[in-house]
């Protein structure tokens, strides 16, 4: 659809090369199940970071990413922005 560029905001660059092999195997076949666990979320993201990070390869596309940016955490001025 002529996309150029993937936009990514993590909370931090960890790209997932540390993660257990069960979790690249769980964000490989997509599973993940819901957990309260800070350090399994942490993982998963990382995971998942690496994970699009091959697929804007494949799709040629330029990853943007944005390490530590929080978005929309502001009401007031999401409330203005779409207005």
């Amino acid at each position: 659809m002529g996309a150029t560029a993937t936009d990514h905001g993590h909370l931090d660059g960890d790209d997932g090369r540390t993660s257990s092999g069960s979790m690249q195997r769980r964000c490989i076949n997509g599973y993940y199940r819901a957990t309260r666990q800070p350090e399994e979320q942490q993982l998963f993201q990382a995971q998942m970071l690496t994970e699009m990070a091959g697929m804007s390869v494949e799709d040629g596309l330029v990853m943007q990413l944005h390490p530590g940016s929080v978005r929309n955490h502001n009401r007031l001025v999401l409330r203005e922005v779409r207005a």
